[in-house]
């Protein structure tokens, strides 16, 4: 290998050294270079001291490192002590370990030792010279849930212990110590600092009473809720107890029951004076069964007696009175004599009513077969019937009042002059079915409403109105129907002043006619037909009526058949008008026209039609000249054959005048052209700025 200087030599990296690759080495104490193997290299380090080893040497001393880190693998450990005590290592879980029997101890001359969760969620603090503090979420609750104090501990939140065991508790409050204690002799009581004891169990087993004492009061959430005052009242929700029992509390301040039902309750309002009691566990304060009102009245099913005793129930017996024997009697006095009485006779099952003193006078009596009689001892005994009877000397009337206000009457308007029964009322009349479901009204217009309760012509159902005309209402059926039996004749008559001016009937053997006298309309469904129709004699009026006049004409008439004109035979029939237009074809040239566009008209077979064209092109002229395209197809007749018109046309050569005529092709739609006069077909003739003006009339197939 030539000689190279040391800036020529190429670098020799890790990946290419061996350890027989060669060094060269200055001995300065010989002066002179040597040469040395990588191996020679590295035992000369290994044996050497002053240098560590990667595995196995010991170091003594400091090891400095500045900018970089030492990394260790999943359960390679970092280890101090002599015997190997203190650990650090990870083995999914960071651990440091003290598998000695030494203590592992967090020394710190700062402000303490912190156990966090990323950088800023306490778990614990150990503060130095202050508390320790242990959290619960420390970033949702940043306060601590258990903290020692120079005292003691302060607790956030509530203690949760499966048992106590301590003989005293000394608990501040407003500068008082409150003490709960137990006694040699078992007795557990709480004492104030004052010496104001209150037991809650003594050594004979005594519960619940004071040393001196004022009164018992039982809290609940730092409100008072009972007391039991010196002198033995038990006040509920009063502090004030009047009597051996007193409660006060805004609705239902007693209950009685059996088990855990509600039972019987009793309740007293300040705002009404009223006293209300129920059972079964009904609340007596919003539906109380029996009330007793402040001045003494009872009410049973209501709590607004107006009477000494007021019942309401929807039960079939709201009051029933007994006394053993076959007579019963309710008897009402004033001031002590006898004003009214009711009584009841179970041997002739006859009940009266009497009013006056004495004997009174009978007013009003049920019969044994529930008929009332009403001025009159026998009522009226209808077979099957129960029977109302009211005797007067102008008959009788039933009113029915609101307060002193009469709203309607039942009754007669003196009968004894043959006049006939009356209902009356203050507003209007309403009849009902099947409970309470209205059917009928008169309303106090004396309009007749029959299914709704208005006159409004919106709602469903019919108004007779007293003015005499009728109103039907009906949402998606038919509104009326008017049914005649038997013969054949007018079912609806309408008439002006008496005079009859039209009507609607049947005739035909079942068939609609509208109409007046002689003159109307017969509808045929069965046979599709309208005719005019003579309801005088029910029979068809033929040729005798008019469809409009001179000055009073129909508009426009839609026909999807015939008409017949003149006559009624087939020849009379026009069954076809038809205007439009057609496109114009050309044989025997080309042409290049500015219009393609034909009209026509066609009344019947008839078909009328022209076309005309200007400035057309025509090239290629050659054969028989002819027009295509006609509307309809010509009659297969050799007496269909019809000449057309031709005139201003320069299509075949000449002047505009030239004479062309031609004729229609039979059972085709074309057009020959022929010279006038004679026989052999037109030629087209090539040119340009020519003109066509040609119509022409024939008779189609249909």
């Amino acid at each position: 290998m030539a000689d190279k200087k040391i800036t020529e030599l190429t670098n020799i990296t890790g990946a290419n050294l061996v350890d027989a690759d060669e060094f060269v080495v200055v001995d300065i104490s010989a002066d002179e270079t040597k040469a040395i193997t990588l191996g020679e290299l590295k035992e000369a380090f290994d044996s050497g001291s002053g240098f560590v080893r990667i595995t196995g040497d010991t170091m003594t001393g400091d090891l400095a490192l500045s900018g970089a880190d030492v990394t260790f693998g999943d359960n390679d450990k970092a280890i101090f002590g002599a015997g190997s005590d203190l650990q650090i290592y990870h083995d999914g879980n960071s651990k440091i370990t003290d598998v000695g029997d030494g203590k592992l101890e967090l020394h710190s001359n700062g402000t303490g030792v912190t156990i966090q969760k990323g950088a800023t969620e306490y778990m614990a603090q150990f503060l130095t010279d202050g508390a320790v503090q242990l959290y619960y979420d420390g970033g949702t609750y940043p306060t601590p849930k258990l903290a020692t104090t120079a005292t003691g501990i302060d607790v956030t939140g509530t203690v949760t212990a499966d048992a106590y065991a301590l003989d005293s508790i000394a608990l501040p409050s407003a500068g008082t110590a409150t003490i709960f204690n137990r006694n040699t002799d078992n007795s557990l009581y709480i004492q104030t600092d004052s010496g104001n004891t209150v037991y809650l169990l003594d050594g004979s087993q005594n519960t619940m009473y004071a040393a001196t004492p004022t009164s018992h009061v039982f809290q609940i959430s730092n409100a008072e809720k009972m007391r039991i005052d010196a002198s033995g009242n038990v006040g509920i929700g009063t502090s004030s107890p009047i009597r051996p029992l007193s409660v006060k509390a805004s609705q239902e301040q007693l209950t009685l029951s059996e088990g855990d039902a509600r039972g019987a309750t009793f309740d007293y309002r300040s705002s009404t004076g009223n006293l209300n009691i129920a059972t079964n566990g009904v609340n007596a304060r919003t539906s109380p069964q029996l009330t007793l009102d402040l001045n003494g009245r009872l009410g049973i099913g209501t709590s607004s007696p107006s009477y000494t005793l007021t019942i309401s129930t929807t039960d079939e017996d709201h009051l029933r009175l007994e006394n053993g024997s076959e007579l019963g009697f309710i008897r009402v006095l004033d001031s002590g004599a006898l004003d009214f009485w009711v009584h009841g006779d179970n041997s002739t099952d006859v009940m009266t009513f009497t009013t006056g003193t004495g004997v009174g006078t009978e007013r009003m009596r049920i019969d044994s077969s529930g008929n009332v009689g009403i001025g009159t001892s026998s009522p009226v005994n209808n077979s099957n019937r129960t029977t109302l009877g009211l005797q007067g000397v102008w008959g009788g009337q039933l009113d029915i009042m609101v307060g002193s206000t009469v709203h309607a009457q039942f009754g007669t308007d003196n009968f004894s002059s043959g006049q006939s029964a009356r209902i009356q009322s203050q507003d209007g009349i309403v009849f009902k079915t099947n409970g309470n479901n209205e059917r009928m009204r008169i309303d106090s217009s004396g309009n007749l409403l029959v299914g709704k309760t208005t006159t409004s012509s919106a709602i469903a159902g019919t108004t007779l109105w007293a003015g005499g005309y009728l109103n039907s209402t009906v949402s998606s059926d038919y509104v009326g129907r008017f049914n005649r039996l038997s013969t054949d004749g007018e079912i609806v008559q309408f008439q002006k002043d008496g005079s009859t001016v039209g009507s609607i009937g049947v005739g035909g053997s079942g068939d609609l006619y509208i109409g007046d006298g002689d003159t109307a309309l017969l509808i045929d469904g069965e046979s599709d037909l309208v005719a005019p129709w003579n309801t005088s004699t029910n029979l068809v009026r033929d040729n005798a009526i008019d469809l409009g006049y001179s000055s009073g004409r129909f508009k426009d008439l839609y026909l999807s058949g015939g008409v017949y004109l003149g006559g009624t035979g087939s020849a009379n029939k026009l069954d076809d008008y038809e205007a439009g237009t057609f496109t114009v074809g050309f044989s025997g040239a080309t042409v290049s026209a500015v219009t393609y566009t034909g009209f026509y008209t066609k009344i019947g077979q008839v078909v009328h039609w022209n076309y005309f064209s200007q400035a057309a092109t025509i090239s290629g002229a050659s054969g028989t000249a002819e027009i295509t395209g006609l509307p309809f197809t010509v009659l297969n007749s050799q007496n269909a054959y019809q000449p057309i018109v031709t005139s201003h046309n320069t299509f075949f050569g000449g002047s505009a005048t030239a004479g062309v005529s031609g004729y229609q092709n039979i059972n085709n739609t074309s057009v020959t052209f022929l010279p006038t006069g004679g026989t052999t077909p037109s030629t087209f003739v090539n040119g340009s700025s020519l003109y066509i003006m040609v119509s022409g009339t024939y008779i189609t197939a249909s």
